[in-house]
């Protein structure tokens, strides 16, 4: 086995990344219009066109935000049927075309970059059969 150890950055004076002590956009209020108000965020991604999706647990949505943090629209909301979250575990991206939305019974409930309902998949048990 061999191990590695680092004595020095990799980088030179002036090149490293730091984290800004403001952050560039805030999304979500205290009080205010429902749709910036979260219960419990799950997620929240940049997706390709610079919107921003931002997962909920409590309402069990996803909202859209554009780069100013202005509202734009939201899928999901409660339920079972086509396009409806349960619990929300998180958000994934895949490609410049897909949404996945992860649930707590493992479905992935995938929406395209507009926000419409695209199909549902849950991962292949033994128990579904062959």
């Amino acid at each position: 086995m061999q191990i590695v150890e680092s004595l020095a950055p990799l980088w030179v004076d002036g090149e490293a990344w730091s984290v800004a002590s403001e952050p560039d956009l805030e999304i979500g209020l205290m009080e205010g219009p429902s749709e910036f108000l979260f219960q419990f965020i799950r997620g929240a991604i940049l997706l390709p066109d610079d919107r921003i999706a931002v997962a909920d647990l409590g309402s069990s949505e996803v909202r859209f935000f554009d780069r100013s943090g202005d509202f734009l629209s939201l899928v999901g909301g409660p339920g079972d049927g086509p396009g409806e979250l349960g619990r929300i575990r998180g958000l994934g991206l895949c490609g410049a075309d897909s949404l996945f939305v992860f649930e707590g019974d493992y479905q992935t409930v995938v929406f395209s970059p507009s926000g419409s309902y695209v199909r549902a998949a849950r991962p292949y048990s033994e128990r579904q059969g062959r």
